[in-house]
């Protein structure tokens, strides 16, 4: 089923001394990497510049961001960050791996339990862990080159006019306003970066009903990151970041999910791109469990000027959706069985075998096949990702007859 889209543009909780909150993580090789709640403070020294971590990660501090950042930001960039009400934002995510991804970029520095917005201007590395490197010293390698990149002044990341648009963009606004607008059946709304139309597509078609029968598009939004480049060492990876997040107001970017999660891969030799792999492992994975995510998202990441359904509403909403699916299952289940068999058309060739013969009409992926015989199913053709085009294509051509 093809869905229209709207384009809008372990929880165990630790405190450090200089956070208002923080998050443990519990991350995968080639599993889902999840960091659950909020952001730390702000800090600047005489010398140093306003730095805040989004989650706070064993594998990096804040204290060595600190002391790592001084000399790549300039004294000049120091005060224009102070000037312009702007911080540092720093996203880590270690892997089981030993790997290590760093995403730094500008943002207003959060309020205490409250998420960050997504960051205006970022940059982001992979490290891939050395033999005998501790895990700290591989995100300080990717948090460097992240950094380097984020203030080196010919990107002019940091100048007052990129600093404000930062600002305007990032920080919480005291009269918030949404545009009014009707529930559309079958519409969700998402932040995304690195993903083209198809890719776009291929989120509504994944999260499907489950997603927007439950969640009104008006105070909900997908949020999907793909990372789609090379680590430090040069090896292609692929990272997709993943959470529900609340729908934000006019010219804010959203809050970053306070379950943030993570899939993340390093093809094999002669295994082509991953890229499928980590968006249908993440996509699906959003997509049966963001009700889980739901009592964070309300603590830490809603809206002020918005009004939200009970979060015990929304629960029961999704039990019911899934106890209907559940039931819908079986009934097909029962009639098929009582079904009587049909006899498959058999074409004479030149080894022994029976031979499916049918035609297809087909929208989209919405497709009727039409046996010899008259008999007609209704299918849903899958997306399959084709590296050659990087777009998501209709499957309508294998297993076409059902056979």
């Amino acid at each position: 089923m093809t869905l229209p889209i709207q384009h809008p543009h372990r929880l165990a909780r630790r405190f450090a001394q200089v956070a208002l909150t923080a998050a443990v993580m519990t991350v995968g090789l080639n599993g889902p990497a999840q960091a659950q709640t909020a952001a730390s403070a702000p800090a600047a020294t005489p010398a140093g510049a306003p730095i805040f971590m989004t989650f706070l990660d064993d594998g990096i501090s804040l204290d060595r961001v600190r002391e790592l950042a001084r000399p790549l930001v300039s004294p000049a960039q120091v005060q224009a960050l102070r000037e312009a009400g702007v911080s540092i934002s720093v996203l880590p995510f270690s892997f089981k791996s030993g790997d290590c991804y760093i995403e730094v970029g500008t943002a207003v520095a959060p309020k205490p339990d409250r998420m960050q917005r997504i960051s205006y201007a970022n940059s982001w590395q992979v490290a891939e862990r050395r033999p005998q490197e501790t895990p700290a010293a591989t995100c300080e390698r990717a948090f460097v080159a992240a950094l380097k990149t984020l203030a080196d002044e010919r990107n002019g990341y940091f100048s007052p006019d990129e600093l404000k648009i930062a600002f305007d963009r990032t920080s919480d606004s005291a009269k918030p306003r949404f545009a009014p607008q009707r529930r559309e059946k079958g519409v969700l709304n998402h932040m995304t970066q690195g993903l083209s139309d198809s890719g776009k597509q291929a989120i509504a078609d994944t999260l499907s009903d489950r997603w927007t029968t439950v969640l009104d598009h008006r105070k909900f939004s997908v949020y999907a990151y793909l990372r789609d480049t090379k680590t430090i060492e040069g090896h292609p990876y692929c990272l997709m970041l993943t959470g529900i997040t609340a729908y934000s107001p006019d010219g804010k970017n959203a809050y970053v999910p306070p379950n943030l999660k993570a899939q993340y891969r390093v093809p094999k030799a002669g295994e082509g791109s991953c890229v499928g792999g980590v968006f249908s492992d993440a996509m699906t994975l959003l997509r049966d469990g963001y009700e889980k995510d739901l009592p964070d998202l309300y603590k830490y990441g809603t809206e002020a000027g918005q009004t939200y359904p009970k979060l015990e509403d929304l629960q029961k909403a999704v039990a019911k959706f899934d106890a209907d699916q559940a039931a819908k299952v079986k009934r097909e289940a029962q009639r098929d069985a009582q079904r009587p068999a049909q006899r498959p058309v058999v074409q004479s060739t030149t080894t022994s075998r029976n031979v499916l013969r049918c035609r297809n009409d087909c929208v989209n992926g919405n497709c009727l096949r039409t046996f010899e015989d008259g008999r007609q199913e209704r299918w849903q053709a899958p997306r399959r990702y084709n590296p050659m085009t990087s777009n998501w294509d209709w499957d309508t051509t294998t297993n076409a007859c059902g056979g």
